[in-house]
């Protein structure tokens, strides 16, 4: 079947699915669900031991033929709630077509996370449509980078204290996004976490360089990128910062081993954790003098603290900005 032009399974969760009602549905119910066990560590065929099941509570999203097509916390069943209603009393939903509701867009959003992670076969950016940034880094680009905006987002995971954000999928604006964040130029401030695919994460940096040069107002996007090898200088994406050193800055790195990714609140059949990361977070900030200038005089003693650092190109220079 198809919602919205998105091809859908008829199952992912049978042991969730209800009798048919004929329209989509989502309920918040109690489900017994199986742990995610390593194929290493599963039961020979010979084996008489059963899988490991728990019970949770969970938010199922159901299909017009009562087949349980994924499944949210009850958290994030919430956030979506509140979105979908401010993007309908804001207007946003005047001009969708076919009408949206609540339910079926559920639906048509967990088919399009589907679709877009199985685009891609390397692991690492299939996983990367799960690694979500926790609470306290949020908390600090918004208490000491005035972050207001979030690129390259998605309804699933965007986090609900930033009042913008952008989504590659036109219909996600039933949930308040805007979408193709490189349809326009950055402003304001912004953090940008994309996809681990070494393309998109070199397009969004070149498009915050971009911004920045042309920009006539205060612009700041923090780029948040993996260093695979503890060694930046042999990203494109690095190479390219290296050209603009009077508008790319580097503000520091998250080792990997404190590098705590939140939890996921989306999921097919199964919670499948994410595997162990091993690679480093490099944080950039791409901006011009308008938005470096208010940033200083924002946080003016945090930034005179970073008088000395190692730059991540193997020099040593001065990061106290003036």
């Amino acid at each position: 079947m198809s919602i919205f032009g998105t091809k859908l399974a008829l199952t992912s969760n049978p042991q969730a699915d209800i009798t048919t009602t004929g329209h989509c549905e989502y309920r918040i119910t109690t489900v017994d669900l199986m742990k995610y066990q390593e194929k290493d560590t599963l039961s020979s065929p010979d084996d008489t031991m059963l899988p490991e099941v728990y019970t949770d509570t969970v938010a199922c999203i159901y299909n017009v033929n009562g087949k349980c097509q994924g499944m949210l916390t009850p958290k994030r069943l919430n956030i979506l709630r509140k979105a979908f209603d401010r993007a309908n009393h804001s207007g946003l939903h005047n001009h969708v077509q076919p009408p949206p509701s609540f339910a079926s867009e559920l639906v048509g959003l967990i088919a399009r996370k589907d679709i877009s992670a199985s685009k891609h076969t390397n692991k690492k950016i299939k996983d990367s449509f799960a690694r979500i940034l926790p609470f306290h880094i949020i908390a600090a680009f918004q208490k000491w980078a005035l972050v207001t905006k979030e690129k390259v987002a998605s309804p699933l995971d965007h986090d609900p204290k930033f009042p913008h954000y952008w989504s590659e999928h036109p219909r996600d604006k039933v949930f308040g996004a805007n979408t193709n964040a490189f349809s326009s130029w950055f402003s304001g401030f912004s953090i940008c976490h994309p996809i681990y695919h070494e393309n998109i994460m070199l397009l969004a940096t070149r498009h915050a360089i971009y911004s920045a040069a042309v920009g006539t107002e205060e612009t700041a996007t923090f780029m948040l990128l993996p260093s695979w090898n503890k060694d930046m200088t042999t990203n494109p994406y690095a190479s390219l910062c290296r050209k603009y050193p009077h508008m790319c800055k580097f503000l520091g790195t998250i080792p990997s081993n404190q590098l705590q990714y939140a939890e996921v609140p989306f999921w097919n059949n199964i919670q499948i954790p994410l595997s162990k990361h091993s690679w480093e977070f490099q944080v950039i900030a791409i901006w011009n003098t308008k938005g470096r200038v208010c940033l200083n005089a924002h946080n003016k003693q945090r930034l005179a603290k970073r008088t000395c650092q190692r730059d991540p190109w193997g020099k040593v220079e001065n990061s106290k900005h003036t």
